[in-house]
């Protein structure tokens, strides 16, 4: 492939990866010789495979965040992706001297040719407008690495898995493990990778192995019946204890309010009876005088006669 220069971004290199593999499939469309067909198909397959495993890594990640219905045009993409590597997947094989090899590789250049033009005329115009130079640049750099690292066969998907992990790109490790699975599926390496546990001779995820133990989930964990059970009778006794505790606490507040309010009410009472009491009016007349107290506590009546009330007379 092509020697990149400085001044060139992921565009210049995927476009250019598009144009070298449709040349050399239109070279193998000419070549009349068996073997040569063979190794240019070879070639072709390897080189779009690459193509491909370093798009989805780096470029598709970009169009979902920055193109409008990234997540949509992602998604067309992925699936035109996955009809080159159906008709790449018979092309390989196919022996060269069959009548349909020919038919697979013009099918495969036409496939090519709708999908660089979709991404040529449509999606890699909108991603030098909306990301950075420097960013496209960099991205450049992280698709010629992902390139020499694309597998084609099970070992190669196996360590590209293990270069994406330690990369801190898990989705990209996670399809190159699927990839593995679906040519070797009983490999340790990959099903492990993808959190499966062997059970019985089979692999299967974590939940269907403890399913399949008889064990059962409580508050986010799986555990024995038995195990379960305990947890459970030590969540109601704890619950019941924080409830009485509760309870004290409401009964102990209560009593404080009760309290409170009997000693309002006394003293509401000695106010009302300290503001109804009146000092003793006295008021009299010839011969009596009436003094007025508060209820039940006057005295007696006291009568003074009217020869002990002195009398001043006029002129005396």
């Amino acid at each position: 492939m092509t020697e990149p220069t400085n001044s060139t971004d992921v565009v210049d290199e995927l476009t250019t990866d598009h144009r070298e593999v449709a040349a050399l499939l239109d070279e193998l469309l000419e070549t009349s010789d068996p073997a040569t067909r063979r190794d240019m198909a070879d070639t072709a397959i390897t080189e779009l495979v690459r193509h491909s495993v370093a798009e989805e890594m780096y470029v598709y990640p970009a169009m979902r965040e920055h193109l409008p219905d990234g997540e949509k045009t992602v998604e067309h993409d992925v699936e035109e992706h996955k009809d080159l590597e159906r008709t790449m997947k018979e092309l390989e094989g196919c022996d060269a001297q069959d009548h349909r090899f020919m038919e697979l590789v013009r099918q495969l250049r036409g496939a090519l040719h709708h999908h660089a033009t979709d991404e040529e005329n449509e999606q890699f115009p909108q991603l030098r407008a909306r990301i950075p130079g420097e960013k496209l640049v960099q991205m450049r750099d992280q698709v010629q690495t992902a390139k020499k690292l694309a597998p084609t066969d099970v070992e190669g998907w196996k360590k590209l898995g293990a270069w994406a992990s330690s990369a801190g790109i898990p989705a990209q490790a996670q399809d190159a493990y699927k990839h593995v699975l679906t040519q070797a599926p009983n490999d340790r390496q990959a099903n492990e990778a993808l959190g499966l546990v062997e059970l019985n001779g089979k692999w299967v995820t974590e939940i269907e192995s403890y399913k399949a133990r008889g064990y059962v989930e409580y508050d986010g964990e799986w555990m024995t019946p038995a195990q379960a059970q305990a947890a459970q009778a030590e969540a109601a006794n704890d619950q019941a204890r924080k409830d009485a505790e509760q309870r004290a606490r409401d009964a102990e507040s209560a009593t404080r309010d009760a309290e409170k309010k009997a000693a309002d009410a006394e003293a509401r009472a000695k106010k009302a009876e300290s503001s109804s009491y009146s000092y003793p009016t006295y008021w009299g007349g010839y011969g009596y005088g009436v003094t007025t107290w508060p209820a039940g506590t006057a005295p007696a009546p006291v009568f003074t006669p009217k020869s002990q009330i002195p009398v001043t007379r006029p002129g005396r």
